[in-house]
């Protein structure tokens, strides 16, 4: 029984989500509509810059988002580097007179794609990196505290939720 009421009640919630999702994304599409153009990444760091330098934020925790900006933008152009390499081989591969060599041109997708990879992931771990300094909680602790006081916690009546009765 607590099974079904739980699924009713994370039911209910993604019904609710996917509807406040349209929302999100028209906010999301005016935002992108409206942000001015971004040539490079050199700029896109200038930009950064500026909204930390002008933010309310204390000084300790400027300091901490510049060093974090500072991190990032170094991982990030290894990311950049790495990523030009395999595609300059990859162009010369497709281009050279010799016999096209299908199981190499898979394996630089396959890299090219884990740096892509990599370079998304450092991106939401930053995120939540700046959201601590900022003191804000992020995502992933906010989901991980409501799984842990949904699992862990006990019902009206006192039963534990967690028992291997409910499975």
């Amino acid at each position: 029984m607590q099974l079904k009421n739980y699924l009713l009640v994370a039911g209910t919630g993604l019904l609710i989500l996917s509807c406040s999702q349209k929302s999100v994304e028209n906010k999301l599409e005016d935002k992108v509509s409206s942000q001015s153009k971004v040539s490079d990444s050199k700029e896109l760091q200038g930009e950064v810059k500026d909204l930390i330098d002008d933010s309310h934020l204390q000084a300790q925790q400027k300091t901490q988002l510049r060093t974090l900006q500072a991190n990032t933008d170094a991982q990030l152009q290894n990311f950049r580097e790495e990523s030009l390499k395999l595609r300059a081989v990859l162009i010369k591969d497709v281009l050279s007179t010799k016999k096209y060599d299908r199981s190499e041109v898979l394996l630089i997708q396959r890299k090219m794609e884990n740096i892509e990879k990599q370079r998304l992931a450092l991106i939401f771990k930053v995120i939540d990196q700046a959201n601590k300094i900022m003191g804000r909680e992020t995502d992933s602790e906010e989901s991980e505290r409501i799984m842990n006081h949904a699992i862990f916690t006990h019902d009206s009546v006192g039963h534990d939720n967690f028992t291997h009765d409910n499975y």
